[in-house]
């Protein structure tokens, strides 16, 4: 007796052949869609890799500098109230170690309620002054030999410093503009879950940066940078500080204490002692 194959059997039969196959297929299409994108996330972090090289050149090789710099901050207080600041410096700098500052902070909410005061900061190359108007005080101290730009902007920009190549989790953004300027966006994601995510924003032309965001739930930072100039010749007698008159030197407090100008204040200088 003969027996003829059931048609079921042999349907069910290709049916699976056809399944495996395409199984294969689409295992195949997965592994080269994803070589394809890692070459492309690579690019990316060697694109801003490169990019901040250029950055970092531009500031370690300055001579001087001149800038506009404005830092907004704002946050909640420990009680749950909105509080906000803003930083508007001028500064000049000159190397290895001359720089002047001329600060107004704006303080909105929190405990302070509504204040502002301004600020003069000057290094001769030799000392460091730091002036209060509001109380006609100044306290000084000795500057360091040598104090290379992107340490100064570091202390200038409230201890945001300038991103520096290597860094990990560094993409490229899209392009986009600022102020007419054609940029990049640089953005670091650093390895602790708790810390923020910072963007940067940087000149395709001139390799200046132009603007750091930082943006968290309990706080946002945006540091804007403009009138940038790099290696103009700066009168050294822009660096000499002239006590006003009827201003009295005070004490300064310990190192590492806030003072009226903020974490940002340049190394050396402390705020006054107790005042």
């Amino acid at each position: 007796m003969h027996f003829k194959p059931v048609a079921v059997n042999t349907a069910g039969m290709r049916t699976v052949q056809i399944t495996r196959a395409s199984f294969r297929k689409s295992i195949l299409f997965a592994a080269t869609v994803s070589l394809a994108i890692l070459p492309a996330l690579s690019s990316s972090a060697d694109q801003a890799q490169d990019i901040l090289k250029k950055m970092e050149g531009v500031y370690k090789t300055a001579k001087s500098f001149e800038s506009s710099i404005n830092i907004k901050q704002s946050g909640k207080s420990p009680d749950g109230k909105s509080v906000s600041a803003s930083t508007m410096q001028q500064v000049r700098y000159k190397a290895p170690n001359l720089f002047t500052v001329l600060m107004k902070i704006s303080l909105v909410g929190g405990p302070a309620k509504n204040k502002s005061q301004t600020e003069q900061i000057v290094s001769d190359g030799k000392m460091v002054y730091q002036y209060n108007p509001q109380k006609k005080e100044y306290v000084k101290r000795p500057v360091p030999p040598s104090l290379p730009l992107p340490q100064f902007l570091q202390l200038v920009m409230q201890r945001l410093s300038l991103p520096r190549p290597g860094i990990p989790n560094t993409t490229l953004g899209k392009p986009t503009s600022l102020n007419g300027h054609a940029v990049n966006t640089i953005q670091i994601r650093p390895g602790t879950a708790t810390a923020p995510p910072f963007s940067f924003l940087i000149d395709k032309k001139t390799s200046h940066l132009l603007k750091i965001t930082v943006t968290s739930p309990k706080i946002n930072i945006d540091v804007d940078m403009s009138d940038q100039k790099m290696n103009a010749n700066i009168n050294s007698s822009v660096f000499a500080f002239r006590i006003p008159a009827g201003a009295k030197e005070v004490q300064p407090t310990a190192p590492g204490a806030r003072g009226p100008g903020g974490p940002g204040t340049p190394p050396g200088i402390a705020p006054h002692g107790g005042r």
